[in-house]
């Protein structure tokens, strides 16, 4: 499985020979030594730190080839970097790698002035979520170190990225670093520079082929990594408020107008940072475990029933991080099952080789002012808004305001209820895609915010945090709406496998 692809820059995004050998020349010429006429020599300045490669061909001493990589690096600030030529298919393959979900990175020795300078001038920039690079004074730095900085800054398991370079610079380090590597023969490599790689490619958008392949083969996940990642989901969903739910708060104290408002969402706030310090759980109800399980259909979990893996997951987590266990074995007979499982699980099967497991805690003091009505068609968009803020009226103060509100529109009675979960995982700092339903979360947003329950329902202009809306289709004779309320602790971790 292929999460992100490394792309040097020089020789394998664009052509920069020009740019780098006359610049390199230059400055050997200003002090008066005679550029190697061999244009395998000079192909080869092309990939590594300037300072070895004068050093390297020119037997200068160190402090001589600084004094040369700073007469290199004037030409080239003052125009010469833009002497560059895009190779061909270099935009469309990284539009369609990332339009395919995956990550893309520049890894590169070049400082970081100038990689950043030419991709923004080239227009390649805007693919990148980072740009790997060096500082002057730190250019020696390895792709291996690079790659690995890069790795741990950005949470990505290298065995699960691609290096692709035109040097064995970018082979070697990547291998070093742990990835799979790609050599390019159209950029400047030399001979046996690719001998370790993983792939050889003509052409950058083969690429798209590679990461195709490796993402469609039939991967295999142990029921054990599925039960430690429970595990670690439930705990840091409890331990953890999730980043959009803080800052809406954080906005909220602003905003608030009542003097007890804003010191209850203070409380909030104290409350969620020491949970994070200390780690324990945000709230005494650690609810009920939600879980959404994503499944790749070219992936095969072995080693159990993938279901008994995610209870005992939430198993591990709940007792492990020391959090109450709230469910009973049957609803009218009310035996504790001690261990909060089960877990309520949806599965749904999606292209790939991944698992995607999200854990979502539900506690039930929100989760008991939540609905569903089956609206009529004739009832139309002022039906469906009167029930969602009536809904959040009836609530009151039960559901420990400020509160999120997910809703559902569509589908059934039940598809509508679980968009209305599902509406809950996306974060409140993203609206609907579709205009008309992001225009209709913000109007609902600022009419239940104007019933003026307020935080802790002690009256105020902050009731809710946020409105998120899930639609499907539904049957000509129908309009379900479902709304499920949670409190400011809107939790959810994810983490795919």
């Amino acid at each position: 499985m292929l999460e992100a692809v490394f792309f040097d820059l020089d020789g394998t995004l664009t052509d920069s020979y020009e740019a780098i050998v006359t610049s390199f020349e230059y400055a050997l010429k200003k002090k008066g030594i005679s550029p190697i006429d061999d244009e395998n020599v000079r192909e080869s300045y092309i990939g590594p730190a300037l300072i070895i490669s004068y050093m390297k061909y020119y037997g200068v001493s160190r402090s001589e080839a600084e004094e040369l990589v700073k007469l290199y690096r004037e030409v080239y600030r003052k125009g010469n970097m833009f002497l560059v030529k895009v190779y061909n298919n270099v935009p469309e393959t990284l539009r369609q790698l990332k339009k395919s979900g995956i990550r893309l990175f520049v890894v590169t020795s070049k400082p970081k002035e100038f990689a950043d300078a030419i991709l923004k001038k080239f227009s390649l920039y805007e693919y990148f979520e980072k740009i790997q690079a060096p500082g002057f004074k730190d250019c020696e730095k390895s792709k291996n170190e690079l790659i690995t900085e890069l790795a741990n800054d950005c949470c990505l398991n290298t065995e699960n990225c691609l290096m692709v370079g035109d040097t064995k610079y970018d082979i070697e380090g990547g291998l070093k670093a742990g990835a799979k590597t790609a050599g390019v023969k159209y950029g400047y490599p030399g001979k046996g520079d690719f001998d370790n790689a993983d792939y050889i490619i003509d052409d950058i958008k083969e690429i798209l082929k590679i990461v195709n392949e490796e993402n469609h083969k039939i991967r295999e996940i142990s029921c054990t990594a599925v039960t430690e990642t429970v595990a670690e989901l439930c705990k840091n969903a409890n331990y953890y408020l999730n980043s959009d739910i803080k800052s809406a708060i954080e906005k909220s104290i602003i905003h608030e107008q009542g003097t007890s408002g804003r010191n209850i969402l203070r409380k909030i706030k104290q409350n969620a940072e020491l949970a994070a310090e200390k780690e324990v759980a945000i709230c005494q109800d650690t609810g009920m475990a939600i879980i959404f399980a994503e499944i790749g259909q070219d992936t095969h979990i072995y080693g159990g029933n993938l279901e008994d893996a995610i209870n005992e997951g939430v198993r591990k987590g709940y007792k492990e991080g020391y959090m109450r266990c709230s469910v009973v074995a049957d609803p009218l007979k009310r035996k504790n099952t001690g261990d909060n499982t089960p877990a309520v699980i949806y599965y749904s099967v999606i292209p790939g080789n991944k698992l995607k497991l999200t854990v979502m805690p539900k506690g039930f003091g929100s989760e008991n002012m939540s609905a569903v009505k089956m609206l009529k068609p004739s009832d139309g968009e002022d039906g469906v808004k009167d029930f969602i803020v009536e809904t959040v009226k009836k609530a009151g103060s039960n559901p420990c305001p400020p509160i999120t509100v997910g809703v559902g529109i569509g589908g059934s009675m039940d598809k509508a209820a679980l968009l209305s979960k599902k509406a809950l995982a996306r974060g409140i700092d993203t609206e609907n895609p579709d205009k008309f339903y992001a225009s209709m979360e913000k109007e609902l947003l600022d009419r239940i915010n104007a019933l003026g329950i307020g935080p802790a329902g002690l009256g105020g202009v902050t009731t809710a945090l946020g409105v998120n809306i899930e639609t499907y289709p539904t049957h000509i004779a129908g309009l379900p709406v479902a709304v499920t309320i949670s409190c400011h602790v809107t939790r959810h971790a994810e983490k795919t496998i």
